[in-house]
């Protein structure tokens, strides 16, 4: 299937970064040419259109961007609970956003797409946006009510491929039917079209629990990364744990089980996954205390080639990314580590630290009181998102914030060495970024929830409840 996508701001091929007097210059006539257009308008679906206006002033602004940047948020207000959790960018820039709502959710002024309602139980929401934020379609999945439980849906994991199709994970309660017949009580993947209409879904069963935390998609295979306890069937007959252990699963992009690996040593959950050019796996994750967070790397055909933890620290690695040869991991600890033969200290705080491929440590940092998310940007990039307390030193000398909560923060490093690049702080009283993703052109992406208030980089946002909230952070590179 064909999807038409939003105009995009990534450099297209053949385009170059000017510099000095001579970007200067480019960017001054490129302007002019962009005003002259937007002025005159121009026939069918060019630049005098909504959609060509709209992407030209976006160019326009950009031109003078400063570093991470702000360039816009979308968020929502509800009587009950929501949150966006997973994000993901197709290959034309556009936005694929994850997450739960109850009721009713409604956008923020300037959204067009309308409200958004559910039935009153746990939904699950998808929806997809334009590189400059506008909403371009929303689906609402729910389940439905048995005599003896109530009917919710939780989302837990997003992943595209390269025609823009949707593989979404996630556990639910009741009667789940994406039209293709129904699924009882427990864990499903679904794949949806480019347009948000399923295509495929499928449960998985058994008397056990499985939650799949992450999922990628590699060279045309579906990969997951989650927790399970129990028995459940995956597709190839019934995988048992014995208490709860991590568990990593390839599937083709139709569904069918390839490979299943419950982790040998007993270790508790798969929190992160990334991949790398050879296709070898990495997965972060925790422990059962006072075991150390892990990091693996895993072969295409599920062996595993090397652990590494950070002994002495406890807590969890919640997510990982692959940029060149380095495997940066992001999490949160308590407790000193070693790493470099040098003593990192963690009270309590957030984490991000680097490895090579195979396995040597280069870099570590604490950051916040937590990481919940990072990504590369394949410029040599790490971006993190997490939270901090007023006073925190996020590498340029102590910040300001919210006295009385979690507020937020995206920060980019240099892969090679860790350096800081840029930092950009949100305040709030209770928020959460969950989770990001980093184009190739370096433009990040941050979803989350917040609670009575928060500043995405407009000004104050108030909502009078305690409730979450869920949000999108588009920012500059």
């Amino acid at each position: 299937m064909l999807c038409l996508q939003e105009p995009g701001s990534s450099p297209g091929p053949g385009e170059r970064e000017w510099t000095a007097m001579g970007g200067r210059a480019w960017a001054w006539a490129w302007s002019v040419l962009c005003v002259g257009l937007i002025a005159c308008g121009a026939p069918g679906g060019g630049p005098g259109t909504d959609e060509g206006r709209e992407a030209l002033h976006a160019h326009v602004s950009r031109i003078e961007e400063e570093p991470g940047a702000p360039r816009w948020s979308w968020y929502a207000g509800g009587p009950d609970d929501a949150e966006l959790n997973r994000v993901a960018h197709d290959r034309d820039g556009s936005i694929v956003a994850l997450g739960n709502f109850e009721d009713f959710l409604t956008p923020r002024p300037g959204d067009t797409g309308g409200p958004i309602t559910g039935t009153g139980q746990r939904s699950l929401l998808v929806a997809r946006f334009s590189p400059e934020g506008r909403r371009l379609w929303t689906r609402v999945f729910n389940a439905t009510s048995t005599e003896s439980v109530t009917g919710e849906v939780f989302s837990s994991a997003l992943a595209l491929d390269g025609a823009g199709n949707i593989y979404i994970a996630g556990f639910h309660e009741g009667v789940l039917d994406f039209g293709h017949g129904p699924i009882p009580s427990g864990a499903f993947l679904v794949k949806l079209d480019c347009t948000g209409r399923p295509l495929w879904s499928t449960g998985l069963l058994g008397s056990g629990d499985l939650q799949f935390e992450r999922l990628l998609v590699d060279e045309g295979e579906l990969i997951a990364a989650g927790t399970v306890s129990g028995t459940v069937d995956l597709g190839g007959g019934p995988l048992t744990a014995p208490d709860r252990r991590g568990v990593l699963a390839k599937f083709t992009t139709g569904g069918a089980l390839r490979w299943a690996l419950l982790d040998p040593e007993g270790r508790d959950s798969y929190l992160g996954l990334a991949v790398d050019t050879d296709e070898n796996l990495y997965v972060s994750g925790a422990d059962a205390f006072p075991a150390p967070p892990f990091l693996l790397k895993v072969s295409p055909k599920g062996t595993i080639l090397w652990s590494r933890s950070l002994v002495g620290a406890t807590g969890e690695l919640r997510d990982v990314a692959v940029c060149g040869d380095r495997v940066v991991i992001a999490g949160s600890i308590q407790g000193s580590f070693i790493f470099r033969g040098q003593t990192i200290p963690s009270p309590f705080g957030g984490v991000v630290a680097a490895y090579t491929r195979k396995g040597q440590e280069r870099w570590a940092k604490i950051v916040g009181t937590n990481a919940h998310s990072v990504a590369t940007d394949g410029r040599g990039g790490v971006v993190l998102g997490g939270n901090y307390r007023p006073g925190d030193d996020l590498g340029r000398g102590p910040e300001a914030g919210d006295p009385a909560g979690n507020n937020l923060y995206v920060a980019k490093f240099d892969y090679g060495d860790g350096a800081l690049r840029w930092v950009r702080t949100f305040l709030s009283d209770g928020a959460f970024a969950i989770d990001l993703a980093v184009r190739k052109d370096g433009s990040s992406t941050a979803v989350g929830a917040f609670m009575s208030h928060v500043d995405l980089g407009e000004g104050r946002i108030d909502y009078p409840s305690s409730y979450d909230h869920p949000f999108i952070l588009e920012l500059a590179p």
